[in-house]
């Protein structure tokens, strides 16, 4: 990653940031992972 944040931070500029450092979703996929099942 070649990004860098100044002191003094801006929230926006951070957030801008890391999102775009992200990778995107698929549309149509779970927001978040399955809960492990564990048997007993």
């Amino acid at each position: 990653m070649d990004d860098f944040l100044a002191k003094p931070m801006d929230p926006e500029s951070m957030f801008a940031t890391i999102l775009k450092r992200l990778p995107t979703r698929h549309a149509g996929g779970p927001a978040q992972p399955s809960p492990i099942k564990f048997s007993d």
